[in-house]
This record gives structure tokens, C-alpha cells and sequence, in this order.
């Protein structure tokens, strides 16, 4: 019996080790980052957030509504660099939302903070 102990014991340690491990990997995950290289992430929320967009880019199929939610304590826009679409002021938790129909890249501002910019790629 206290050798079965033991071995049990041992499962216990190891799979104790395994969740770790998988854990702190998890942890260094952003959700927020980019695509494979930088690239877009599939996904149809954005948060405004820390003065930018989280994603800031993001990849879509034609059809899919975006929506923006501001999360900042400040407040911003979501505004089409053509001017396809723009959301006026956005206060501390508003949201916006956009039906993207048409193919292609749609790059974006803030026109309160120009630095903060993002872009949608929609994809057939």
C-alpha cells in the first residue's frame, strides 16, 4: 500500500507540473498582440484601451460587424482613414459598431489622437 502511495503521489507532482507549465505558457499569450508575425488577428472586438486599439489590427469575413468598446476613461473615435465610416465621440464605455461588406483593407484613427491606428482586413 504505501508503495502505491507513491506512485500516486507521483502522478499527482507530475500532472501538478504539467498544469504549471501550461499555465505560464498560457499567461505569456496575448490576445491582444497580432497574427502570426504581426499580422492581423480573427476576431470582430476591438477595445480601446491604454490609447489604442487591442487588437489593433484585425481580420474579418465580408458580412462580420466589428465593434469597437471604449475602455479608456477618455474619450475617442473610430474614423475611416476614406471616411467609409466614423463613429463621432465615443465617452468611457461606449461602444461602436460597423458591418464591414466589401473585400479589402479599411485602415483606421482616432481623430482625437491621431497616433492611435488600426485597420480591418476583410476577407471573402
Amino acid at each position: 500500500m504505501k508503495g502505491q502511495s507513491k506512485k500516486i503521489g507521483k502522478w499527482i507532482l507530475l500532472f501538478g507540473g504539467v498544469c504549471l507549465v501550461a499555465a505560464v505558457g498560457l499567461a505569456g499569450c496575448s490576445l491582444y498582440g497580432g497574427g502570426p508575425g504581426g499580422g492581423p488577428v480573427l476576431m470582430s472586438d476591438v477595445e480601446i484601451r491604454s490609447m489604442s486599439f487591442q487588437p489593433a489590427n484585425v481580420q474579418v469575413t465580408a458580412g462580420t460587424t466589428v465593434t469597437w468598446t471604449n475602455n479608456d476613461g477618455v474619450n475617442h473615435t473610430v474614423a475611416s482613414d476614406t471616411g467609409a465610416f466614423d463613429s463621432g465621440t465615443m465617452p468611457d464605455g461606449d461602444t461602436y459598431s460597423y458591418t464591414f461588406d466589401t473585400v479589402g483593407s479599411f485602415p483606421y484613427h482616432c481623430a482625437i489622437h491621431p497616433g492611435m491606428r488600426g485597420s480591418v482586413v476583410v476577407t471573402p
